[in-house]
Protein backbone atom coordinates (compact mmCIF):
# COMPACT_ATOMS: atom_id res chain seq x y z
CA UNK A 1 0.00 0.00 0.00
CA UNK A 2 1.34 3.30 -1.11
CA UNK A 3 1.30 5.99 1.95
CA UNK A 4 1.33 9.70 0.96
CA UNK A 5 4.68 11.42 1.84
CA UNK A 6 5.17 12.99 5.61
CA UNK A 7 5.34 16.67 3.64
CA UNK A 8 1.57 16.45 2.78
CA UNK A 9 0.51 15.43 6.03
CA UNK A 10 -0.35 16.37 9.69
CA UNK A 11 1.47 15.27 12.85
CA UNK A 12 0.38 11.99 14.49
CA UNK A 13 -1.83 12.71 17.48
CA UNK A 14 0.48 12.15 20.27
CA UNK A 15 4.56 10.63 19.40
CA UNK A 16 3.55 8.85 23.36
CA UNK A 17 0.58 6.93 21.44
CA UNK A 18 3.53 4.73 19.16
CA UNK A 19 5.38 4.49 22.76
CA UNK A 20 2.24 3.18 24.34
CA UNK A 21 1.41 0.83 21.61
CA UNK A 22 5.20 -0.47 21.67
CA UNK A 23 5.35 -0.73 25.81
CA UNK A 24 1.49 -2.79 25.19
CA UNK A 25 2.85 -5.63 23.40
CA UNK A 26 5.58 -6.22 25.57
CA UNK A 27 3.85 -5.49 28.33
CA UNK A 28 2.30 -8.90 29.24
CA UNK A 29 5.62 -10.74 28.78
CA UNK A 30 7.00 -8.51 31.34
CA UNK A 31 4.15 -8.44 33.25
CA UNK A 32 4.52 -12.47 33.84
CA UNK A 33 8.23 -12.41 33.97
CA UNK A 34 8.19 -9.66 37.34
CA UNK A 35 5.34 -12.05 39.00
CA UNK A 36 7.39 -15.20 38.57
CA UNK A 37 10.03 -13.90 40.02
CA UNK A 38 8.66 -12.41 42.63
CA UNK A 39 6.75 -15.36 43.44
CA UNK A 40 10.10 -17.60 43.33
CA UNK A 41 11.14 -15.25 46.22
CA UNK A 42 7.77 -15.48 48.43
CA UNK A 43 7.99 -11.54 48.13
CA UNK A 44 4.23 -11.58 46.77
CA UNK A 45 3.12 -12.57 49.63
CA UNK A 46 3.79 -9.92 52.12
CA UNK A 47 2.40 -6.90 53.79
CA UNK A 48 0.36 -4.40 51.88
CA UNK A 49 3.00 -2.06 52.19
CA UNK A 50 5.19 -4.51 50.28
CA UNK A 51 2.23 -4.66 47.79
CA UNK A 52 2.38 -0.71 47.11
CA UNK A 53 5.65 -0.87 46.11
CA UNK A 54 5.34 -3.84 43.60
CA UNK A 55 2.88 -1.47 42.23
CA UNK A 56 4.99 1.32 41.68
CA UNK A 57 7.58 -1.04 40.21
CA UNK A 58 4.94 -2.28 37.62
CA UNK A 59 4.28 1.48 36.91
CA UNK A 60 7.63 2.05 36.08
CA UNK A 61 8.03 -0.85 34.15
CA UNK A 62 5.46 0.54 31.90
CA UNK A 63 6.51 4.12 31.25
CA UNK A 64 10.22 3.94 32.06
CA UNK A 65 10.59 2.46 28.01
CA UNK A 66 8.20 5.18 26.54
CA UNK A 67 10.37 7.74 27.96
CA UNK A 68 12.98 5.81 26.69
CA UNK A 69 12.00 5.18 23.17
CA UNK A 70 10.07 8.47 22.75
CA UNK A 71 12.06 10.54 20.69
CA UNK A 72 13.93 6.96 18.82
CA UNK A 73 10.90 5.85 17.46
CA UNK A 74 9.59 8.74 16.38
CA UNK A 75 11.44 9.85 13.25
CA UNK A 76 13.72 6.73 13.66
CA UNK A 77 15.72 8.06 10.40
CA UNK A 78 16.36 11.65 11.73
CA UNK A 79 18.27 11.57 14.89
CA UNK A 80 20.03 13.71 16.77
CA UNK A 81 23.43 15.08 15.10
CA UNK A 82 21.76 14.44 11.55
CA UNK A 83 22.25 17.71 9.40
CA UNK A 84 18.18 18.53 9.23
CA UNK A 85 17.22 17.41 12.34
CA UNK A 86 16.31 20.88 13.44
CA UNK A 87 14.46 22.21 10.63
CA UNK A 88 12.69 18.82 10.04
CA UNK A 89 11.62 19.10 13.82
CA UNK A 90 10.72 22.75 13.95
CA UNK A 91 8.39 21.97 10.83
CA UNK A 92 6.95 19.41 13.10
CA UNK A 93 6.40 21.27 16.01
CA UNK A 94 4.59 23.90 13.43
CA UNK A 95 2.11 21.39 12.00
CA UNK A 96 3.36 21.56 8.50
CA UNK A 97 4.85 18.37 7.83
CA UNK A 98 4.95 14.60 9.78
CA UNK A 99 6.05 11.03 9.72
CA UNK A 100 4.53 8.01 8.29
CA UNK A 101 2.89 5.73 10.72
CA UNK A 102 5.87 2.93 11.45
CA UNK A 103 7.93 6.64 13.10
CA UNK A 104 9.81 7.05 9.81
CA UNK A 105 10.50 10.03 7.97
CA UNK A 106 12.04 8.87 4.76
CA UNK A 107 13.75 12.12 3.36
CA UNK A 108 15.23 10.79 0.64
CA UNK A 109 11.49 9.81 -0.79
CA UNK A 110 10.89 12.19 -4.35
CA UNK A 111 7.75 14.57 -3.58
CA UNK A 112 4.83 15.45 -6.01
CA UNK A 113 3.23 18.78 -7.14
CA UNK A 114 0.42 17.52 -5.09
CA UNK A 115 2.27 17.27 -1.64
CA UNK A 116 4.28 20.37 -2.64
CA UNK A 117 0.99 22.37 -2.86
CA UNK A 118 -0.09 20.73 0.98
CA UNK A 119 3.66 21.57 2.21
CA UNK A 120 3.17 24.86 0.88
CA UNK A 121 -0.32 25.55 2.46
CA UNK A 122 0.20 24.78 5.54
CA UNK A 123 3.68 26.61 5.86
CA UNK A 124 1.51 29.35 4.96
CA UNK A 125 -1.29 29.28 7.40
CA UNK A 126 1.93 28.25 9.89
CA UNK A 127 3.29 31.87 8.99
CA UNK A 128 0.04 33.59 9.28
CA UNK A 129 -0.54 32.68 12.59
CA UNK A 130 2.53 33.30 14.03
CA UNK A 131 1.98 37.04 12.06
CA UNK A 132 -1.39 37.50 13.76
CA UNK A 133 0.50 36.78 16.92
CA UNK A 134 3.69 39.64 16.39
CA UNK A 135 1.37 42.24 15.01
CA UNK A 136 -0.77 41.84 18.07
CA UNK A 137 2.52 42.07 20.27
CA UNK A 138 3.65 45.04 18.04
CA UNK A 139 -0.01 46.57 18.49
CA UNK A 140 0.80 45.98 22.55
CA UNK A 141 4.23 47.88 21.98
CA UNK A 142 2.93 50.56 20.36
CA UNK A 143 -0.05 51.42 22.50
CA UNK A 144 2.48 51.30 25.80
CA UNK A 145 5.44 53.43 24.14
CA UNK A 146 2.99 55.48 23.27
CA UNK A 147 1.63 55.48 27.04
CA UNK A 148 5.05 56.48 28.56
CA UNK A 149 5.77 59.18 26.12
CA UNK A 150 2.84 60.55 27.22
CA UNK A 151 3.18 60.32 30.99
CA UNK A 152 7.07 61.49 29.95
CA UNK A 153 5.27 64.77 27.92
CA UNK A 154 3.12 65.19 30.83
CA UNK A 155 6.25 64.97 33.51
CA UNK A 156 8.36 67.26 31.38
CA UNK A 157 5.00 70.32 31.43
CA UNK A 158 4.98 70.02 35.02
CA UNK A 159 7.03 72.73 37.01
CA UNK A 160 9.85 71.55 38.18
CA UNK A 161 12.47 73.17 41.39
CA UNK A 162 15.83 72.40 41.99
CA UNK A 163 18.77 73.91 43.55
CA UNK A 164 21.88 73.92 45.62
CA UNK A 165 22.43 75.33 48.96
CA UNK A 166 26.28 75.51 50.49
CA UNK A 167 27.03 76.80 54.26
CA UNK A 168 30.70 77.40 55.26
CA UNK A 169 32.18 78.07 58.57
CA UNK A 170 35.46 79.40 57.56
CA UNK A 171 38.70 80.46 59.26
CA UNK A 172 40.87 82.76 57.83
CA UNK A 173 44.58 83.48 58.76
CA UNK A 174 46.57 86.57 56.65
CA UNK A 175 49.91 88.13 57.94
CA UNK A 176 47.81 90.78 58.75
CA UNK A 177 44.50 89.90 59.96
CA UNK A 178 42.42 86.78 61.24
CA UNK A 179 38.93 85.99 61.74
CA UNK A 180 35.89 83.91 61.47
CA UNK A 181 33.66 83.53 58.83
CA UNK A 182 29.93 81.37 58.46
CA UNK A 183 28.36 82.30 55.01
CA UNK A 184 25.69 80.26 52.53
CA UNK A 185 24.82 80.48 49.40
CA UNK A 186 21.42 79.67 47.64
CA UNK A 187 20.88 78.47 44.21
CA UNK A 188 17.47 77.02 42.34
CA UNK A 189 16.02 77.05 39.15
CA UNK A 190 12.82 76.92 38.74
CA UNK A 191 12.32 75.27 34.95
CA UNK A 192 8.70 75.23 33.08
CA UNK A 193 8.71 73.48 29.71
CA UNK A 194 5.62 73.91 27.13
CA UNK A 195 5.28 70.76 25.11
CA UNK A 196 8.65 70.39 23.75
CA UNK A 197 7.85 73.82 22.07
CA UNK A 198 9.17 76.22 24.19
CA UNK A 199 10.54 76.45 27.92
CA UNK A 200 11.19 79.04 30.88
CA UNK A 201 13.90 79.40 33.43
CA UNK A 202 14.44 81.62 36.48
CA UNK A 203 17.34 81.23 38.39
CA UNK A 204 18.09 82.88 41.99
CA UNK A 205 21.57 82.77 43.07
CA UNK A 206 22.29 84.61 46.58
CA UNK A 207 25.96 84.33 45.51
CA UNK A 208 27.42 86.19 48.67
CA UNK A 209 24.69 87.85 50.02
CA UNK A 210 24.93 85.72 52.63
CA UNK A 211 28.73 87.20 53.78
CA UNK A 212 29.19 89.67 56.58
CA UNK A 213 29.28 92.99 54.43
CA UNK A 214 27.92 91.82 50.61
CA UNK A 215 24.35 93.74 50.15
CA UNK A 216 22.83 92.20 46.81
CA UNK A 217 19.20 92.90 45.78
CA UNK A 218 16.61 90.99 44.05
CA UNK A 219 17.19 92.39 40.73
CA UNK A 220 21.07 90.96 41.15
CA UNK A 221 20.10 87.38 42.43
CA UNK A 222 17.72 86.79 39.77
CA UNK A 223 18.38 85.81 35.90
CA UNK A 224 16.14 84.32 33.29
CA UNK A 225 16.24 81.92 30.08
CA UNK A 226 13.32 81.51 27.63
CA UNK A 227 13.55 79.17 24.51
CA UNK A 228 11.11 78.83 21.41
CA UNK A 229 11.93 76.54 18.75
CA UNK A 230 10.73 78.01 15.63
CA UNK A 231 10.75 75.16 12.47
CA UNK A 232 14.77 73.75 12.88
CA UNK A 233 15.79 76.43 14.73
CA UNK A 234 15.80 77.75 18.11
CA UNK A 235 15.59 81.29 19.38
CA UNK A 236 16.75 82.02 23.02
CA UNK A 237 16.45 85.02 25.11
CA UNK A 238 18.26 85.64 28.12
CA UNK A 239 18.45 88.38 30.94
CA UNK A 240 20.15 88.85 33.57
CA UNK A 241 22.86 90.70 35.62
CA UNK A 242 25.97 89.11 33.87
CA UNK A 243 29.49 88.32 35.60
CA UNK A 244 29.44 90.11 39.50
CA UNK A 245 32.14 90.80 41.16
CA UNK A 246 32.59 89.43 44.44
CA UNK A 247 32.70 91.48 47.83
CA UNK A 248 35.29 90.39 49.78
CA UNK A 249 35.84 90.76 53.69
CA UNK A 250 40.17 90.85 53.86
CA UNK A 251 39.84 87.11 55.90
CA UNK A 252 40.15 85.24 52.27
CA UNK A 253 42.45 87.26 49.88
CA UNK A 254 42.32 84.28 47.30
CA UNK A 255 38.68 85.23 46.25
CA UNK A 256 40.22 88.86 45.48
CA UNK A 257 38.69 88.73 41.67
CA UNK A 258 36.47 86.34 41.93
CA UNK A 259 33.59 86.38 39.67
CA UNK A 260 30.14 84.97 39.87
CA UNK A 261 28.89 83.95 36.06
CA UNK A 262 25.38 84.86 35.53
CA UNK A 263 23.59 85.39 32.14
CA UNK A 264 24.13 88.10 30.51
CA UNK A 265 21.05 90.25 28.51
CA UNK A 266 21.68 88.39 25.06
CA UNK A 267 18.88 87.15 22.07
CA UNK A 268 20.58 84.25 20.21
CA UNK A 269 19.20 81.67 17.27
CA UNK A 270 20.67 78.57 16.16
CA UNK A 271 20.47 75.78 14.25
CA UNK A 272 21.56 72.13 13.93
CA UNK A 273 21.86 70.66 10.06
CA UNK A 274 22.94 67.35 9.96
CA UNK A 275 26.54 67.45 11.57
CA UNK A 276 26.71 70.97 11.73
CA UNK A 277 25.53 73.69 14.50
CA UNK A 278 25.00 77.24 13.24
CA UNK A 279 24.49 80.60 16.02
CA UNK A 280 24.17 83.96 15.77
CA UNK A 281 23.66 86.14 19.35
CA UNK A 282 23.60 89.74 20.18
CA UNK A 283 25.33 90.23 23.78
CA UNK A 284 25.26 93.09 26.00
CA UNK A 285 28.30 93.50 27.30
CA UNK A 286 28.02 96.70 30.10
CA UNK A 287 25.93 99.96 31.16
CA UNK A 288 26.72 102.90 31.55
CA UNK A 289 25.91 104.88 34.72
CA UNK A 290 22.29 105.71 33.38
CA UNK A 291 21.92 101.94 32.40
CA UNK A 292 21.99 102.46 28.62
CA UNK A 293 23.91 99.89 26.63
CA UNK A 294 27.63 100.89 26.73
CA UNK A 295 29.48 97.60 24.88
CA UNK A 296 27.77 94.82 22.75
CA UNK A 297 29.21 91.94 20.66
CA UNK A 298 27.65 90.20 17.70
CA UNK A 299 29.14 86.38 17.60
CA UNK A 300 28.41 83.65 15.27
CA UNK A 301 29.35 80.55 15.36
CA UNK A 302 30.06 77.89 13.46
CA UNK A 303 30.89 73.90 14.77
CA UNK A 304 31.57 71.00 12.14
CA UNK A 305 31.80 67.57 14.05
CA UNK A 306 32.94 64.72 12.79
CA UNK A 307 33.33 60.85 14.51
CA UNK A 308 36.69 61.58 16.99
CA UNK A 309 36.78 65.54 17.04
CA UNK A 310 34.92 69.09 16.14
CA UNK A 311 35.92 72.18 14.38
CA UNK A 312 34.51 75.78 15.67
CA UNK A 313 35.03 79.35 14.43
CA UNK A 314 33.77 82.01 16.03
CA UNK A 315 34.31 85.71 14.87
CA UNK A 316 33.18 88.43 17.39
CA UNK A 317 32.81 91.55 16.75
CA UNK A 318 32.62 94.52 19.61
CA UNK A 319 31.21 98.19 19.88
CA UNK A 320 29.98 100.40 21.79
CA UNK A 321 28.20 103.96 22.15
CA UNK A 322 31.38 106.05 21.00
CA UNK A 323 31.11 104.28 17.50
CA UNK A 324 34.58 102.39 18.19
CA UNK A 325 35.18 98.68 17.03
CA UNK A 326 36.92 95.74 17.15
CA UNK A 327 36.99 92.24 15.73
CA UNK A 328 38.62 88.92 17.14
CA UNK A 329 38.16 85.00 15.77
CA UNK A 330 38.50 82.37 17.68
CA UNK A 331 39.11 78.55 15.75
CA UNK A 332 38.91 75.91 18.49
CA UNK A 333 39.00 72.20 17.72
CA UNK A 334 37.88 69.24 20.28
CA UNK A 335 38.97 65.73 20.47
CA UNK A 336 37.80 62.84 22.12
CA UNK A 337 40.84 60.54 23.89
CA UNK A 338 40.73 57.54 25.73
CA UNK A 339 38.85 56.62 29.00
CA UNK A 340 36.09 59.69 28.10
CA UNK A 341 38.88 62.35 27.71
CA UNK A 342 37.92 65.29 26.06
CA UNK A 343 40.95 68.06 25.04
CA UNK A 344 40.33 71.11 23.19
CA UNK A 345 42.53 73.45 21.83
CA UNK A 346 42.07 77.06 21.53
CA UNK A 347 43.70 80.57 19.68
CA UNK A 348 42.00 83.61 19.20
CA UNK A 349 43.50 87.10 17.28
CA UNK A 350 42.51 90.53 17.35
CA UNK A 351 42.27 92.98 15.07
CA UNK A 352 44.36 96.27 15.30
CA UNK A 353 47.09 94.60 17.84
CA UNK A 354 50.85 94.60 17.51
CA UNK A 355 51.39 90.51 16.86
CA UNK A 356 51.94 88.40 19.14
CA UNK A 357 50.71 90.94 21.60
CA UNK A 358 47.15 90.31 20.22
CA UNK A 359 46.91 86.67 20.21
CA UNK A 360 45.14 83.88 22.93
CA UNK A 361 45.96 81.15 23.06
CA UNK A 362 44.08 77.95 25.46
CA UNK A 363 44.78 74.10 25.88
CA UNK A 364 41.43 72.58 27.95
CA UNK A 365 42.07 68.48 28.98
CA UNK A 366 38.84 67.64 30.79
CA UNK A 367 37.17 64.43 32.12
CA UNK A 368 33.46 65.01 32.83
CA UNK A 369 33.26 67.04 36.10
CA UNK A 370 35.89 65.21 38.18
CA UNK A 371 38.96 66.02 35.97
CA UNK A 372 40.05 69.57 34.64
CA UNK A 373 43.45 70.61 33.33
CA UNK A 374 43.88 74.01 32.06
CA UNK A 375 46.34 76.12 30.39
CA UNK A 376 46.12 79.73 29.00
CA UNK A 377 48.07 82.73 27.61
CA UNK A 378 46.68 86.25 26.85
CA UNK A 379 48.46 88.10 24.84
CA UNK A 380 49.06 91.70 26.32
CA UNK A 381 46.67 93.59 23.98
CA UNK A 382 44.04 90.74 23.26
CA UNK A 383 41.15 92.83 25.36
CA UNK A 384 42.91 96.19 24.55
CA UNK A 385 39.58 98.21 23.97
CA UNK A 386 37.05 95.91 24.46
CA UNK A 387 37.55 93.94 28.04
CA UNK A 388 35.47 91.08 29.29
CA UNK A 389 36.21 88.18 31.68
CA UNK A 390 38.66 85.47 30.75
CA UNK A 391 38.41 83.05 33.59
CA UNK A 392 41.43 80.74 35.76
CA UNK A 393 40.18 77.21 37.64
CA UNK A 394 38.83 79.31 40.79
CA UNK A 395 36.67 81.82 38.35
CA UNK A 396 38.97 84.67 38.88
CA UNK A 397 38.92 86.61 36.33
CA UNK A 398 42.67 86.85 34.70
CA UNK A 399 45.11 90.30 33.16
CA UNK A 400 46.03 90.42 29.64
CA UNK A 401 49.52 89.64 29.22
CA UNK A 402 49.07 86.63 31.86
CA UNK A 403 49.87 82.82 32.25
CA UNK A 404 47.72 80.87 33.90
CA UNK A 405 47.92 76.91 35.01
CA UNK A 406 44.94 74.89 36.72
CA UNK A 407 43.83 71.87 37.61
CA UNK A 408 40.81 70.40 39.30
CA UNK A 409 40.26 66.68 40.69
CA UNK A 410 37.39 65.10 42.50
CA UNK A 411 38.18 61.36 43.31
CA UNK A 412 35.69 59.14 45.10
CA UNK A 413 37.37 56.33 47.24
CA UNK A 414 36.27 53.91 49.84
CA UNK A 415 32.41 53.68 50.39
CA UNK A 416 31.00 57.41 50.54
CA UNK A 417 33.60 59.38 50.94
CA UNK A 418 35.50 61.74 48.16
CA UNK A 419 38.96 63.94 47.90
CA UNK A 420 39.00 67.31 45.90
CA UNK A 421 41.78 69.62 44.51
CA UNK A 422 41.96 72.28 42.91
CA UNK A 423 45.24 74.31 41.99
CA UNK A 424 46.18 77.31 40.26
CA UNK A 425 49.57 79.50 39.47
CA UNK A 426 49.10 82.45 37.41
CA UNK A 427 52.15 84.85 36.30
CA UNK A 428 53.12 87.70 36.73
CA UNK A 429 53.07 88.13 39.85
CA UNK A 430 53.72 84.36 40.69
CA UNK A 431 50.32 83.50 42.15
CA UNK A 432 49.64 80.48 43.72
CA UNK A 433 46.64 79.01 45.23
CA UNK A 434 45.79 75.65 46.72
CA UNK A 435 42.86 73.57 47.84
CA UNK A 436 41.91 70.41 49.44
CA UNK A 437 38.61 69.07 50.77
CA UNK A 438 38.07 65.66 52.32
CA UNK A 439 34.63 64.87 52.63
CA UNK A 440 31.36 62.40 53.00
CA UNK A 441 28.57 61.44 50.95
CA UNK A 442 25.82 61.64 53.60
CA UNK A 443 23.27 60.67 51.19
CA UNK A 444 23.17 61.20 47.16
CA UNK A 445 22.16 64.56 47.89
CA UNK A 446 24.53 65.83 50.67
CA UNK A 447 27.88 65.98 51.56
CA UNK A 448 29.79 67.27 54.27
CA UNK A 449 33.75 68.13 53.89
CA UNK A 450 36.63 69.62 55.45
CA UNK A 451 38.28 72.41 53.55
CA UNK A 452 42.24 73.70 53.50
CA UNK A 453 43.24 76.76 51.16
CA UNK A 454 46.49 78.00 50.79
CA UNK A 455 47.17 81.61 48.73
CA UNK A 456 50.30 82.88 48.06
CA UNK A 457 50.90 86.10 46.47
CA UNK A 458 53.93 88.36 47.44
CA UNK A 459 52.43 87.74 51.02
CA UNK A 460 50.50 83.90 52.40
CA UNK A 461 47.27 83.11 53.70
CA UNK A 462 45.70 80.19 54.71
CA UNK A 463 41.77 79.50 55.21
CA UNK A 464 40.12 75.85 56.65
CA UNK A 465 37.08 75.30 57.99
CA UNK A 466 34.10 72.99 57.40
CA UNK A 467 31.53 72.97 54.14
CA UNK A 468 28.18 71.28 53.80
CA UNK A 469 26.15 70.62 50.45
CA UNK A 470 22.56 70.31 50.39
CA UNK A 471 20.30 69.43 47.17
CA UNK A 472 17.23 70.24 46.65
Amino acid sequence: MNHPHPLAQRIPPSPKANAKAYVGRGFGKRLKRITLSLWERGDCLVKAGEGLIIFLLLIFCLFSPALAQEKSEYLRDVPEGHYAYDAVYDLVKQGVIGGFPDGTFRGKNDISRYEMAAFMSKLAASIEEKRGVNEKMLAELKNETARLQYQADRANQETKITGDLQLRWRRGITQTVSGTQVDYRLITTLTKDFGGLASLKLNLDTMDAGYDNAQRDLVQMLDFEGKVKLGGAVLKITDGPGDVSHVDTGLFPAENGLKYQRLKRTIGLSAKINKTDLGLDYIVRSYDYSGLINTAEVSAKWTQYYPAFSLTLNPRIFFNRADQRDIRLEASGSFKLPAKFLTTLLIGAAKNSDYPHGLYLKWDLSAGDNFRLLAQRLGAQYREKFSYNIFDIFDRSLADGSTNFGLSLKQPFWEAWFGAVRADYTDPGAVTTGELQVGKMIDPNSSLALYYQAYKAGSTAQAYGLIGRIKI
